[in-house]
């Protein structure tokens, strides 16, 4: 008692610690142990040291869809940081300024946060459909109806769709960020740009940007981690079997885990896979530790470099 009098601090962090590590760490280390088996789930765990992480990146069906899958995670990485963000900057910007209806636009913009994966699911399947969406209806009735497509099922669209989706789910809330960091700019700062002739424009990219870096930064953070895990737009998409679609072009690395662990196709092929979980979790071990090391770097480098500031 005399320890915690000395430090109540603890009394309040203990709770969340215990929860955290039993419900967070624990698992982390307890999927490492099982990658390192030869293990479907239910029979008796083999230990095998490295064995899954060598057959990973050496046998030609598991490393190619890894390769997919990586590709797909980072594509959709590229796409929100330098298409989503922007989008996202510029939006805020417009409503900081209080543009016609800004209010209004706030409201509409986060509302897209409220609606759930199905529904957003549902809709962009029915705007996608070749008979009855509303793409190939402004299609036919403009450029003709020989350029209608099934666009949902279209390999050379790739993981677009999905990452469409993703981006109209959560838009809003990087927004508001965003707009609350604006909004904690100093308006005298904002009015000296002004008064010494800068535009538009020029305040955005000279005062405005400057002063939001770490909410930018962080932004791109958690776009990183938000699109290297992302699944369940992936997984009800690509026909709700965990398969990726056609020629798996849905893939990431949550759904290449999930396919291998628990799907009906097995590690490589099959039913179940007499090590479906010890490659399932081997995958999983080689997401969390590209997510959390470049996470990691990431915010040592931000931080790092607003200490020095």
């Amino acid at each position: 008692m005399r320890f915690f009098s000395k430090r109540p601090y603890i009394l309040f962090i203990l709770p969340a610690f215990i929860f955290y590590t039993a419900l967070v760490v624990y698992p982390i280390f307890s999927s490492f142990a099982v990658s390192l088996t030869r293990w479907n789930g239910m029979n008796e765990q083999i230990f095998v040291g490295f064995d899954n992480y060598i057959q990973l990146f050496t046998t030609t069906e598991l490393y190619s869809q890894l390769q997919n899958a990586i590709m797909n995670n980072v594509t959709m990485i590229l796409f929100g940081v330098f298409i989503t963000l922007p989008l996202q900057i510029i939006v805020a910007y417009l409503i900081y300024n209080k543009v016609f209806a800004h209010n209004y636009s706030q409201v509409m913009t986060f509302s897209t946060q409220l609606i759930s994966t199905p529904i957003i699911l549902i809709m962009t399947t029915l705007m996608l459909d070749s008979n009855v969406g509303l793409i190939n209806h402004i299609i036919e009735n403009t450029l003709g109806r020989q350029y209608v497509r099934q666009w949902a099922m279209m390999p050379e669209l790739g993981i677009f769709p999905v990452w469409l989706m993703m981006t109209f789910s959560g838009f809003g809330i990087g927004m508001l960020f965003l707009v609350g960091a604006m909004r904690m700019i100093s308006n005298e700062m904002i009015e000296a740009a002004k008064i010494d002739g800068a535009g538009y424009w020029s305040i955005l990219l000279k005062i405005i940007l400057p002063q939001i870096r770490v909410t930018i930064f962080n932004l791109i953070i958690i776009t990183y981690i938000i699109m290297m895990t992302a699944f369940e737009f992936n997984f009800v998409f690509g026909g709700g079997t965990g398969s990726g679609g056609i020629n798996n072009i849905y893939d990431t690395q949550a759904l290449f885990f999930f396919r291998v662990a628990f799907g009906n196709l097995g590690q490589v092929g099959g039913t179940i896979s007499a090590n479906s979980m010890g490659m399932g979790t081997t995958i999983a071990t080689v997401l969390f530790a590209m997510t959390f090391i470049l996470s990691a770097l990431q915010i040592v480098f931000v931080y790092g470099k607003k200490m020095e500031d």
